[in-house]
């Protein structure tokens, strides 16, 4: 065989081989995550115990502060202050530390669970996300921000992909913000970790998992 005919063996040779033995992962497809999904309450963060921690520490920090300006004020201005006596009805978290009475306004409760039921429908330009039986989502891939009636409110949404996860982002009007990621573990479980901010009691970080629907 002459140099001419190495050179034309060669890419030939190559290409049976990549044929014969794909290179690993070339062929492999992101898992759909397109399907219904039902919670798995035992796998999933508690919401209220949640709730109660960060309410909590948003209470210490805020006696934490008090103390910190009684001592002062104190010191000034000889004890002779007129305020109420500690444990009054001035301490404590707001709501009095009842989860409930923070979690009933404005659909404060229903922004932060968890549906029973997810639908999730993927397609080359649009993610339709529908929780539970009524609130349903349809979402351009673009990214761009869609603004929709909820509950007598405005809702800003909009939702994107970042590392192989879809994150859904919503903003309530006078409300608050909510951030889903969407992480899918194995073609039968779906991970949402949910980041709720609000100026009433913070950040809270919980995670809620999914169990793909056999009928689904």
């Amino acid at each position: 065989m002459n140099l001419l005919q190495h050179r034309f063996a060669l890419p030939a040779l190559l290409c049976s081989l990549a044929l014969v033995f794909p290179v690993p992962g070339s062929a492999q497809t992101q898992e759909s995550m397109s399907g219904a999904w039902n919670l798995n309450e035992s796998d999933s963060d508690d919401v209220r115990a949640a709730v109660r921690d960060a309410m909590g520490n948003r209470g210490r920090d805020r006696g934490g502060d008090r103390g910190r300006a009684g001592g002062r004020m104190g010191g000034r201005q000889g004890g002779r202050s007129g305020g109420p006596p500690a444990g009054g009805r001035s301490g404590g978290p707001p709501g009095g530390g009842r989860p409930g009475a923070q979690m009933g306004q404005n659909g404060f409760a229903e922004d932060l669970a968890a549906p029973a039921v997810l639908v999730f429908e993927e397609s080359a330009d649009s993610v339709t996300i529908t929780f539970g039986d009524a609130d349903r989502l349809v979402l351009g891939t673009d990214g761009k921000t869609i603004e929709l009636p909820r509950r007598g409110r405005t809702m800003k949404a909009k939702v994107k992909q970042d590392d192989g996860m879809w994150v859904l982002e919503r903003e309530f009007e006078d409300g608050p913000k909510v951030v889903d990621r969407f992480e899918l573990t194995s073609p039968e479980r779906l991970l949402v970790h949910r980041e709720f901010k609000t100026g009433r009691i913070g950040t809270l970080k919980v995670t809620f998992a999914y169990d793909r629907d056999p009928e689904g």
